[in-house]
């Protein structure tokens, strides 16, 4: 494919003129750098024949430019349609990609289609290109072949949304749930509160034995707190897991 042959200025002048209509949005048409004028839905000029280069500007946005071939009579000219919306999307460098995640399944169809490709599918997600959609030929994969195809990568594992092991505390029903980070901090704060409530009783024995009436009240004092606090922290973590089990897990 050559580098297409744009209109001499003899030609501009002189030779045969072909109608090109741009179909777009409100915004301010360019040929070869040129203005066309204002569309406010279309806008229509005679051309000499020839290969082209238009896009549209809509105050601080612009379509990118699209190549316009018009061939000389008896052609009955060119209609060309822009969306400066779908342009906005597209980012070309490093890589194609759609960088608009709320309509990227719409603009990828309206991609392949002005392709003329068999198929083009996105691949990522997040890590990739600035959170793009790499356009391919293949179907959703990543470099280890794993499908991407309604599953990303930021996704939790599938869990259940109830099992008798969300019943144990320590963290035992985030474990069930694959959570281990979870499972592993409440697991240390059960730790901790036990050390904390057997020291208590240590205290306590070494006051009775002493015959220290405030030092035993004090560790009285701890050994209810640690206890009451210890109870909190299970049935929380108990609660916990049966609530992400609710709102997350699947039947």
């Amino acid at each position: 494919m050559g580098i297409p042959r744009l209109a001499t200025a003899a030609e501009l002048a002189n030779g045969p003129e072909v109608r090109l209509t741009v179909i777009s949005g409100p915004g301010e048409v360019f040929v070869d750098g040129g203005s066309l004028g204002m569309s406010r839905g279309s806008v229509t000029r005679s051309l000499p024949p020839g290969s082209y280069r238009v896009w549209v500007v809509a105050g601080h946005e612009m379509s990118l430019p699209h190549p316009v071939v018009l061939k000389a009579p008896p052609s009955a000219g060119s209609d060309l349609h822009l969306d400066l919306a779908f342009d906005a999307c597209i980012q070309l460098m490093p890589v194609i990609a759609l960088i608009c995640k709320e309509r990227w399944e719409q603009d990828l169809r309206v991609l392949k289609a002005r392709l003329g490709v068999d198929r083009a599918v996105g691949v990522g997600p997040q890590d990739l290109f600035d959170n793009g959609l790499l356009i391919v030929d293949e179907e959703w994969r990543d470099l280890n072949g794993r499908y991407l195809a309604g599953e990303r990568s930021d996704q939790r594992e599938p869990i259940e949304q109830f099992s008798p092991l969300y019943l144990i505390p320590l963290g035992g029903g985030q474990l069930a749930q694959k959570r281990y980070f979870f499972a592993a901090g409440y697991f240390a704060v059960h730790l901790g509160l036990a050390f904390w409530h057997a020291l208590g009783w240590m205290a306590l024995s070494d006051a009775d034995a002493a015959g220290d009436m405030p030092g035993a009240d004090a560790a009285r004092l701890q050994i209810d707190v640690s206890f009451g606090v210890l109870i909190g922290v299970a049935v929380l973590s108990v609660a916990e897991a049966l609530f992400v089990g609710w709102v997350w897990g699947e039947e």
